[in-house]
């Protein structure tokens, strides 16, 4: 597949948006369908008890979410290959 220009602006674009986002916040905190992927995948020993008490089962299930900190150096990555792909769309010729 050949990228033209419209497709380098669109990933520059998403990959520029991805970046600010990842340098903006300082942490994601996962749904509980995310967490529970996360800890049945890749954490399998930090997983939380289950409580098995006849008079909690009415109760609401409390599960533990995950807490994603990209490093800072992700965000600033994704920002310059984001803007390189900009710049680059622009000077790639269009397609005819």
């Amino acid at each position: 597949m050949e990228l033209n220009r419209n497709n380098l602006l669109l990933w520059g674009a998403l990959l520029l948006f991805f970046g600010l986002q990842s340098h903006y916040f300082d942490s994601f905190v996962l749904t509980e369908k995310a967490s529970k992927f996360y800890f049945d995948r890749f954490e399998k020993k930090s997983k939380p008890p289950a409580t098995k008490s006849s008079f909690l089962q009415d109760a609401p299930q409390v599960t533990q979410r995950k807490t994603v900190k990209p490093p800072i150096w992700l965000g600033r990555c994704l920002m310059s290959v984001g803007v390189v792909l900009i710049i680059q769309s622009f000077i790639v010729r269009k397609v005819e």
